[in-house]
């Protein structure tokens, strides 16, 4: 059997399995069962053993399953009374939604040890099939395996069911705790209190103040408490011990202040990556040090005798005012750059630079401030009035110094013509001019706020606004500074560019694809995890994203529909993986096999598309089996919209299944020199949908598949790459046609890509107006070659010519002019003067 016939029978095989294939295995649908109470039953002697096993191994399932259940509904039961208590604050909806959420991840898991055996269970009834009819008799043993089968599987069931009815009463309390949760919220922060035009409200605050001192004191005075007989330190020691650590972290935190506002000279000029890393470095390692200090600081607590937890709220809460103004102070020291415009990040000029920060630093050190003597009031129980007046002062001075921000930076000089800007120097942050307005608004809400009473909501707004800004401008420097290091590793000339060629031997082509995927996954990640953070801020809950992050692992119902994303991961996930395998083994069979063995260079285009696309629709079915799609209501889906797919879809199916059979009978091969109505040129790839033709021009035509069978098509190589040329040549009246013939036999027979058999023909082909008119007929071994070798058979033509004196003669004409006499005469008859014009 020739390849031809291998490769046709191997497609129109693969087409009679693609249009007959059914589903091996489909979901069968089942009602609602009733409960039944799983009980053992007598089995036939052929599956006694087996069903005898498995019933235990469902009965177990079961138990597990309800003694599941039963602590899970005492833990709702106890949630549900804890939120319907009249004492209830917000911080306890916070733990009883969390207590709900793990409650609901607890049921889902429950649920989904059922699945495999519930569908284990009614594979098999289906197998044995349905009850007989009344006049219809089957063996005992049949009929007794199905009753078996079915009390397990409405055992399943049923226990299943009551994890459903469970998790929906979960999923109405979370409801209810979440409506709970909001009210509150909106009660604590549009509760209406006096306005800042009212002396009341100072009032209050200033004459605290003095209790505040008193009851701050005190807190040490707790915390300077004498060792007992089994600490290893006292209160005194531990208070020594952990001022230390703070005074470190500080000293710490201005060194690299300084190191940030005097960079080494040596540097020079600085460049995009080196500016962003001085701020990202910069930030984390602040970040660091307040975070390495607050746990030392606990440790030293852990370890000394203080057993006030008021005191490690103290040092929580001065870990924290390093930790969130050391941040913001770096932010903007990295940003602004006030003693060195070289560092800058920002197109501004230096005074506008220095009083940005001048007002930065204020907002910092106030917002600091504010979350340090609102956990010491909180800690030491002050009164309302006292929180109320901080967090109106920290308001207006917020809203005072954001305002004077957003005025100098809209008012700001250039540091650099935007003309006049260098490649090598890039300026950020120039989008947060079109948030002037937005802030504006926000700082005007603020301010009607304070003037209405609602200090709360003023205080919320202006210290979450900076939050966020800090946020943001945080991501969006990690963001530029993965695109800085990509750009960085594509230049050969840079130092993280060589050392990445030197030390991994990567290819321009492979950084920069690692480069983008590297981006590509910087910005998912930004925005994943920068999204919820500022969020978080503005009223949603950690409760909320990892209650959503439950759903969207474990899934979810939409109307009867259970939808699993971790199910359409893992199908995702072996289509990718799928993919790649295809394309290595497709690459592997061309490197290794195909082109080491003597197949034409058609088939094995043949064979390797076949086996890529084999390839893919298997690792496709094994995707949309893993994702759990039910094969049956696919197909009724696809009979019910097949009369619309196959006219809106009819040029698509029509390209398909000629380039199926392009593949199979092989009318044009790769390589192939063909002639259609869109081009001629040389076949270079063959696609199931359409066809790549290279012209001579090394232009590159794509034509659907469906016009190589339904239209005619020259192939000038196919079968075999021997093809004719014709060389047409006239010679003069005076010339021997004997010579020329020899003449033109000898060209021919000269060249070396002329073949001899057939051998080369000269045909006298007519009497011409001005020649003797000779057609030279030669075949060649490759008619890729036919006008290099048409150009030398003239050129030796033209010369053999030349030097037997044989003229090719030009197109020549005689004109016979009637009555010439007459006409001479005519002509030579005197013509009247012309008279002379006068000047």
């Amino acid at each position: 059997m020739s390849y031809i016939s291998l490769i046709r029978s191997f497609v129109f095989g693969l087409l009679a399995v693609l249009i007959s294939a059914q589903p091996a295995f489909a979901q069968e649908t089942t009602k609602p069962v009733p409960t039944v109470p799983l009980s053992p039953v007598q089995q036939p002697a052929e599956s006694k053993t087996q069903l005898t096993t498995d019933a235990a191994e469902v009965e177990d399932s079961i138990a597990r399953a309800r003694r599941t259940y039963d602590a899970l509904k005492k833990e709702l039961e106890d949630t549900r009374k804890a939120i319907t208590s009249p004492t209830v604050d917000v911080d306890d909806l916070v733990a009883s939604r969390a207590k709900l959420v793990q409650l609901r991840k607890n049921i889902t898991k429950a649920r989904s040890s059922l699945k495999r055996p519930i569908d284990d269970f009614a594979a098999r009834l289906k197998q044995v099939g349905p009850a007989p009819e009344k006049n219809q008799s089957e063996a005992q043993s049949i009929t007794d395996q199905r009753t078996s089968l079915e009390n397990i599987s409405n055992g399943l069931k049923a226990a299943q069911k009551q994890l459903d009815l469970l998790e929906l009463e979960a999923g109405q309390l979370t409801a209810k705790t979440s409506e709970l949760q909001k009210d509150a919220f909106i009660k604590r922060v549009f509760d209406p209190r006096q306005s800042i035009l009212n002396p009341k409200l100072w009032w209050s605050f200033t004459s605290i103040l003095g209790d505040a001192g008193i009851r701050s004191t005190s807190i040490f005075q707790v915390w300077n408490k004498p060792a007992g007989t089994t600490e290893k330190f006292s209160g005194t020691s531990s208070f020594l011990a952990v001022l230390a650590v703070f005074t470190l972290a500080i000293l710490l935190v201005l060194f690299v202040w300084a190191k940030m506002s005097n960079p080494p000279k040596r540097v020079g000029q600085a460049s995009d990556l080196r500016r962003i890393w001085r701020a990202v470095g910069g930030t984390l390692i602040v970040a660091f040090i307040g975070f390495v200090a607050i746990i030392v600081g606990l440790t030293v607590l852990a370890l000394s005798s203080v057993e006030d937890p008021r005191i490690s709220r103290v040092v929580v809460t001065i870990g924290e005012i390093i930790f969130s103004t050391g941040v913001l102070i770096t932010v903007l020291r990295a940003i602004l750059a006030p003693t060195n415009s070289s560092w800058r990040l920002v197109n501004l000029d230096d005074k506008a630079a220095r009083t940005l920060f001048r007002y930065g630093l204020f907002a910092a050190l106030i917002f600091g401030f504010d979350r340090g003597a609102t956990s010491i009031a909180d800690i030491t129980f002050l009164p309302l009035e006292f929180v109320v007046g901080l967090h109106a002062l920290t308001a207006i001075f917020l809203v005072i110094t954001m305002a004077k921000m957003v005025s100098t930076s809209r008012n700001a000089q250039a540091l650099i013509d935007n003309t006049q800007l260098h490649e090598d120097r890039s300026f950020y942050f120039t989008w947060a001019s079109r948030f002037f307005l937005p802030l504006w608004v926000l700082l005007g809400v603020t301010v009607v706020a304070l003037l209405l009473g609602y200090i709360a909501l003023a205080h919320f707004i202006i210290t979450n606004t900076l939050v966020t800004a800090a946020m943001v401008i945080i991501l969006y420097l990690l963001h530029h500074l993965v695109d800085a290091l990509v750009s960085s590793s594509t230049q050969p000339w840079s130092r993280f560019g060589k050392a990445i060629r030197s030390k991994m031997g990567l290819g321009d082509e492979t950084i920069r694809r690692v480069g983008l995927l590297l981006s590509t996954i910087t910005d998912v990640s930004v925005i994943f995890l920068g999204a919820p953070l500022i969020l978080a801020l503005w009223t949603i809950t950690w409760v909320d994203f990892n209650n959503l992050a439950t759903q969207a692992f474990f899934g979810f119902k939409i109307g009867d529909v259970f939808v699993e994303p971790a199910k359409i991961l893992l199908a995702v996930l072996m289509l990718v993986i799928g993919i790649i395998v295809v394309r290595l083994f497709s690459a592997w069979l061309n490197r290794r096999i195909l082109s080491r063995s003597t197949i034409d260079a058609g088939v094995q285009n043949s064979i390797a598309t076949g086996v890529k696309y084999t390839g893919l629709i298997l690792i496709a079915g094994f995707a949309l089996s893993a994702a759990g799609l039910d094969f049956s209501k696919l197909a009724i889906v696809a009979g019910a919209l097949s009369v619309g797919i196959g006219f809106g879809l009819q040029s698509v199916v029509s390209n398909f299944v000629s380039g199926l059979i392009l593949l199979a009978e092989r009318p044009i091969r790769i390589g192939d020199w063909i002639s259609v109505g869109a081009g001629e040129g040389v076949v270079k790839k063959i696609n199931v949908r359409s066809t790549e033709i290279e012209t001579f021009d090394r232009c590159l035509v794509i034509v659907p598949n469906s016009s190589f069978i339904t239209d005619p098509v020259q192939n000038w190589s196919h079968g075999s790459p021997i093809g004719r040329i014709k060389v047409n040549i006239g010679v003069g009246y005076d010339s021997d046609p004997r010579q020329v013939e020899e003449i033109f036999l000898k060209c021919a027979t000269d060249h070396e890509r002329v073949i001899s058999s057939p051998a080369p023909r000269v045909m006298f082909m007519d009497f011409g107006a001005s020649s003797l008119d000779f057609q030279l007929r030669v075949f060649i071994d490759d008619i890729g070659y036919v006008t290099i070798v048409s150009s030398d058979l003239r050129f030796a033509i033209f010369e053999a010519l030349k030097e037997a004196g044989i003229e090719i003669p030009f197109p020549q004409r005689d004109i016979n002019i009637r009555d010439a006499d007459k006409l001479a005469k005519a002509f030579s008859k005197k013509q009247p003067a012309r008279k002379a014009v006068k000047k």
